[in-house]
């Protein structure tokens, strides 16, 4: 602090100087948000009973799925899709995500975060926001006597947000060492980076800089989501411990109280994304941490999931065997302690774009075995079909943990967002463990041929700075 302990104590003395009255005592609070207007129809309703699921439609336009299930007792997952999320946002704007926070602490505009605590303590509800790339996403667990004050919440949240200054100002403030954090590690560096490289030239997935945060505004983040929050189209998905019955009665009191919503269109070049050309020698970029830590990645461009449904299911089935080669090389082969990672993507939101990609986090000394190894399995893989046995090991475990994720609310909730915008969702989780079953060596080898290329090969080294 600039004057050191002087300034200290001049501002302490100051303060003495100052006289105060004695509190008032605090108004009590209540809950203003029980009502929303008169319920909502319903206009239609349909089934889907293999996959024990109804869909609602309310004459305000809102739309909710419901999937009751007995996977935990008593635990009941709400989910609010609004608008189009990163779609809805510009191309060229500085990315708001980080200030996402800073939506819920700035409570509602009838009552703020800290009262709505306190006057809702007996109850069970959450209330998290966040910005997905088809939504702006409101998320909640509850129990069943408290299915209607969760609705409650998340519909305050969207029709009334408090959008408060101070909320927005601490988050400010606490991420003004977000660089630093990141700066420390490897793994910081490409968490924060590695969204924006993927999509090279977007702003909507680029970490704003220093002088970005510091800069930020309040009104800046609310003009950037306030129109979708106010206009967007509304899904609600609930799954768990509820019926039918009860969960479109409650939303009817919320969401399909509401005034009417349209649909919106999204225009072509909001869904163009690009990916990053291929490169002979890796893109590096560095960390201040441990001089001994380091990653390799390597991503190569697939296409999105609709494009071809079966072929992403061939390539996430390649992406295990890919892992398993390397396991072996680097863990059984070398003795190595660390183990890669494999990921593979395909969207179903932007139009042919995803990927399988690499990684290892290895001394830096380490990085050019890492690269030549990857190159050779991927070449084996595009030479050679695999073995039954091969094929068995990367199929069976990721077959159980389907069915084991199958058995979750959480993995409903989050398969049956957007479903009734988009119902080739449904067809893709129907036919997600059949057409996983029926992968075959041959079809491992042709998604090998056509992802593995060198020419389709895109690398990124971290490292320590120079000196470290």
């Amino acid at each position: 602090i600039d004057g050191g302990e002087a300034a200290l104590l001049s501002a302490l003395e100051a303060s003495r100087k100052i006289a105060v009255s004695e509190p008032s005592a605090a108004a009590e609070a209540t809950w203003p948000y029980t009502s929303f207007g008169g319920a909502g129809k319903v206009v239609e309703t349909k089934d889907a009973p293999d996959l024990d699921t109804t869909f609602v439609r309310f004459d305000n336009g809102v739309r909710l799925t419901v999937k009751p299930t007995r996977f935990k007792d008593d635990e009941i997952l709400v989910r609010v899709n609004v608008g189009d999320g990163r779609l809805d946002l510009a191309k060229s704007g500085q990315n708001v995500n980080w200030q996402s926070a800073a939506y819920v602490e700035g409570g509602l505009k009838q009552i703020s975060a800290e009262d709505m605590e306190r006057v809702l303590a007996s109850r069970v509800y959450g209330a998290q926001f966040g910005i997905a790339d088809d939504a702006f996403v409101f998320t909640g667990s509850t129990r069943h006597e408290d299915l209607d004050t969760q609705l409650q919440v998340l519909t305050a949240y969207v029709a009334e947000p408090g959008w408060r200054p101070e909320a927005f100002k601490r988050l400010q403030g606490a991420r003004r060492t977000a660089h630093d954090q990141y700066e420390a590690t490897d793994s910081g560096v490409l968490s924060r980076d590695l969204a924006s490289l993927m999509h090279p030239g977007d702003q909507r997935w680029v970490f704003p800089s220093r002088e970005q945060i510091a800069g930020a505004r309040l009104e800046d983040f609310k003009t950037a989501i306030a129109p979708a929050l106010s206009n967007g189209p509304i899904e609600v998905v609930i799954v768990g411990d509820t019926t039918v019955e009860k969960a479109t009665d409650a939303v009817a009191r919320t969401f399909g109280a509401l005034p009417a919503r349209a649909e919106t269109d999204i225009p072509a070049a909001q869904r163009e994304v690009g990916f990053p050309a291929a490169n002979a020698t890796p893109l590096v970029l560095t960390h201040k941490g441990r001089a001994d830590q380091s990653i390799g990645y390597i991503a190569w461009r697939t296409n999105d999931f609709f494009a071809n449904p079966q072929r992403a299911r061939d390539t996430a089935v390649m992406g295990e065997v890919l892992e398993l080669r390397l396991i072996e090389e680097l863990r059984e082969g070398q003795g190595a302690t660390y183990s890669p990672s494999v990921v593979y993507n395909h969207s179903q939101v932007w139009p042919a774009w995803g990927y399988v990609s690499a990684s290892v986090e290895i001394p830096p000394a380490g990085l050019p075995a890492f690269f030549t190894d990857v190159k050779k399995i991927a070449a084996d893989l595009r030479d050679r079909e695999i073995g039954a046995d091969e094929l068995a090991r990367a199929k069976k475990p990721r077959l159980e943990q389907i069915a084991k994720a199958r058995e979750t609310n959480g993995y409903w909730l989050g398969e049956l967002s957007g479903a009734q915008s988009d119902p080739r969702r449904l067809d893709a989780v129907r036919a997600l463990i059949s057409g996983t079953e029926r992968v075959t060596a041959q079809d491992v080898r042709r998604a090998a041929q056509a992802v593995l290329r060198d020419d389709n090969m895109w690398m990124l080294e971290i490292r320590p700075e120079a000196g470290k």
